[in-house]
């Protein structure tokens, strides 16, 4: 957004989207939930709540089939699951551009949001209901292929929503020297693009701090734009845009608590999402 540094990327970087097992193979990834709590568009996936992100790497050959399935059934069993209040939002990803740490061959992430992190330990199996609500067994629907890889899980600081309907977002990690300072730096950001989204077509914007994974290789921070337009996403990239007259101190002050840029700046193309 600010800083306009060559991007230094981190090797350690794991990737978001999102606790949303879909696969009954993942049962077993219910440990991994505990270990990690432990040591730790317009979407309205992104509010204030835990997200979780899970990267997954789907065959080329199989892509469109997994798109289809998710926009004719995940879709509808993640939308009951957050009318029922055991998840806050679901959304699928597609990855456009950029390049993803520790591996770039992840061309999705499934995010999922959650009040608590009570509620996201505690929701039920809901992407089991297949076959009771379509008559389709979860097998079937899901893709047997594609690898899961490690889940990061964030917390919402700072969330702008509104009613236009995002379709591409920028994900954003950076590794802020001064986090506390960060927070103030983005509550003028949050005024500022408030002000301003609805001439410029960003329909959702957010903040978060970094959960799991920890460590000295991972990025701390999450922030996300979210535009309606492909030509809204490349604009921000260029520092045009909702970036338009944000003021030079607020500049000075971001570029000083990410000295060295931003550890990756991803474009990810809205393919399903929850309302």
């Amino acid at each position: 957004m600010y800083n306009q540094k060559k991007p230094q990327l981190s090797k350690g970087q794991g990737l978001i989207s999102i606790l949303v097992l879909i696969n009954h193979k993942l049962f077993r990834m219910k440990k991994i939930y505990f270990l990690l709590i432990v040591i730790l568009l317009s979407s309205n996936i992104f509010a204030q709540e835990i997200i979780a992100f899970n990267p997954i790497i789907v065959d080329e050959d199989d892509t469109e089939a997994y798109e289809k399935n998710n926009k004719e059934y995940m879709v509808k069993l993640a939308q009951d699951a957050v009318d029922e209040k055991e998840i806050s939002g679901w959304v699928l990803l597609k990855k456009m551009h950029g390049e993803l740490f520790p591996d770039n061959d992840v061309n999705y992430i499934l995010v999922s949001g959650f009040e608590s992190i009570n509620q996201l330990l505690t929701r039920p199996e809901w992407w089991n209901k297949s076959e009771e609500k379509f008559g389709i067994p979860i097998d079937l629907i899901s893709n047997n292929n594609m690898k899961w890889k490690e889940i990061e899980l964030y917390n919402t600081q700072n969330q702008i929503l509104s009613e236009g309907e995002g379709k591409f977002v920028i994900l954003n990690w950076a590794k802020p020297n001064n986090m506390s300072k960060m927070l103030e730096i983005q509550n003028k950001v949050e005024n500022h693009f408030k002000k301003n989204m609805n001439k410029y077509g960003m329909t959702g914007w957010g903040f978060a701090t970094a959960i799991a994974p920890q460590g000295k290789n991972f990025s701390t921070a999450l922030f996300w734009d979210v535009y309606d337009s492909f030509e809204g996403v490349l604009s921000h990239l260029n520092n045009q845009a909702v970036n338009i007259g944000i003021a030079d101190n607020i500049k000075n002050e971001f570029n000083q608590i990410v000295p060295d840029g931003w550890d990756s700046r991803v474009i990810f193309q809205i393919i399903a999402t929850t309302k």
